[in-house]
């Protein structure tokens, strides 16, 4: 459900796509999810808190593919919480994070860690599931 859902949100890009994506991420992980057309197209947890870590899919401006992608808010604070996570789970995760993207895109520059997604290649809905649930984890370990 997660991975159709996701292909047809990285296909359309609409409010309805979106919001499919957030109920499916609901379902997988028993949690509220909010869709928002961006830029960039997302859909993120909601969350009462205004600091600290926020999670979800972030669509590339330009052409398909995205990235489910764990940040933190403010931005500015990014940078350190990164290199905080990879002294503790290991350098390599550092590795699939969201680089730089011209423009007004805070929430690319906020990503902590980030898994890439694009068309034809996206894993099994078992798969996809797992990374989201491993990124909630991570979430939740920030959060404390």
């Amino acid at each position: 459900m997660v991975r159709e859902a996701l292909v047809e949100s990285m296909a359309r890009r609409d409010p309805g796509g979106l919001g499919r994506l957030a109920r499916a991420m609901e379902s997988a992980v028993s949690r509220p999810a909010h869709a928002g057309l961006g830029p960039p197209a997302q859909v993120t947890f909601v969350s009462e808190r205004t600091l600290g870590p926020w999670l979800g899919y972030l669509f590339q401006p330009e052409g398909p593919g995205c990235w489910l992608a764990l940040g933190w808010q403010p931005a500015a604070e990014a940078a350190a919480m990164r290199d905080s996570v990879r002294q503790d789970l290991g350098s390599e995760l550092g590795a699939g994070r969201i680089g730089a993207v011209p423009g007004p895109w805070e929430r690319f520059e906020a990503t902590v860690l980030s898994v890439e997604y694009r068309p034809g290649s996206l894993p099994s809905d078992h798969n996809l599931v797992n990374d989201l649930h491993a990124m909630v984890m991570l979430h939740d370990l920030l959060l404390g």
